[in-house]
């Protein structure tokens, strides 16, 4: 899975992950569900692309993918994180917290059975 994948270094990864041999899960805010360019290079390649719209500055969105994700036939096995959030002129870049709240007790560690 390749975050930030529409353009850029993202799109760079996912093509160079593609030649490699892998199939990809490209995922970027503004991404067409089918003809980006991203899918195109992917397919060209061989591989398979699936390509996904989030943007990572909504949590909605985000769980949204959470659950495309959970659906899909095979696990992730490779994360490019490269999603970022771009501040423009006269526009200020937001500023949520998707941790925990300020003194909200930390969920305990899962530790693996023997």
């Amino acid at each position: 899975m390749v975050t930030g994948a529409r353009r850029g270094i993202g799109l760079a990864m996912a093509e160079a992950l593609a030649g490699a041999g892998a199939d990809i899960v490209a995922v970027s805010a503004q991404l067409e569900d089918s003809g980006s360019e991203v899918e195109q290079r992917v397919t060209k390649l061989g591989r398979e692309c699936l390509c996904l719209s989030a943007d990572f500055a909504d949590r909605g969105q985000i769980m949204r993918l959470a659950a495309q994700l959970a659906d899909l036939d095979r696990p992730i096995d490779i994360l490019v994180n490269n999603a970022s959030t771009i501040a423009r002129p006269g526009r200020r870049a937001p500023r949520r917290r998707l941790g925990p709240r300020r003194g909200s007790r930390p969920e305990q560690p899962v530790r693996p059975q023997p």
